[in-house]
């Protein structure tokens, strides 16, 4: 008779709980009069940086008790909210202002990078889209009306590829390809690595839509879509007739 497989639960209880009890770590948030007590086993399974600074031959590891400075992305809120989530797996702030809520959740990612919490990016990410389409207005800017060039300057600092990078530039193509005004427009002309973000969010769908169009007019070629700023050969292209746009 074959083994049944091991209970779900018992994986939990030899993997998971073990790491909230045994030894404990201090932790201080700059001049902050409050010390935070953490489970040294769990902190560590998940951030490398912590990991070196309590398991190695530093100050820290000696006293197993730090100070972090605040800066980076890292005050109370932050290290707070990285502390609910380690313990709960939860992302949570106070904030009332939606906008506040989006760039204390980029503040948690730049933190989690700088610890190497790779396992936070995703939730930080997901947390934002949440916020983004649960409060969702009317108009072609509707996907970024929290958002602004402060919250793009803070999210860029985070490395390519982050997934709170591409939440936001995600968010911003709907308003790039249909709104009359930009909102966005002077953050992605003063952040490079924003602009190229956008400009390959926006590639795919507008191949599909332009394609659709020129498929739509192509029966019709007293219509012209486009006229290419090089060459200046108009689409669809008809050789009998030259319509400007």
């Amino acid at each position: 008779m074959a083994e049944l497989p091991e209970p779900v639960s018992n994986q939990f209880v030899l993997n998971t709980l073990s790491l909230y009890y045994g030894p404990q770590v201090k932790i201080k948030i700059g001049s902050h009069f409050r010390e935070y007590v953490v489970f040294k086993d769990l902190l560590c399974s998940k951030s490398s940086y912590f990991a070196t600074m309590f398991d190695g031959p530093f100050r820290e590891g000696k006293g197993q008790k730090a100070t972090l400075e605040e800066g980076d992305g890292l005050s109370v809120c932050t290290f707070e909210s990285f502390i609910q989530w380690l313990y709960a797996r939860e992302i949570n702030f106070n904030a009332k202002d939606r906008s506040e809520r989006i760039l204390n959740a980029i503040e948690l990612a730049r933190v989690g990078d700088m610890w190497t919490v790779p396992e936070l990016e995703a939730p930080v990410a997901q947390y934002i889209k949440q916020i983004i389409l649960s409060n969702r207005s009317k108009g072609s800017n509707c996907n970024i009306d929290f958002i602004s060039s402060e919250h793009i300057d803070s999210a860029y600092i985070l490395p390519s590829e982050h997934p709170v990078r591409q939440v936001l530039a995600k968010a911003s193509v709907e308003a790039f390809m249909l709104a009359s005004s930009f909102k966005l427009l002077d953050a992605a002309l003063e952040n490079p690595e924003f602009a190229a973000d956008l400009i390959q969010e926006f590639d795919g769908p507008f191949r599909k839509f332009f394609s659709r169009l020129m498929e739509m007019c192509t029966c019709n070629f007293r219509y012209k879509l486009f006229r290419d700023p090089f060459t200046g050969r108009v689409w669809p292209a008809n050789d009998e007739d030259d319509y400007d746009l």
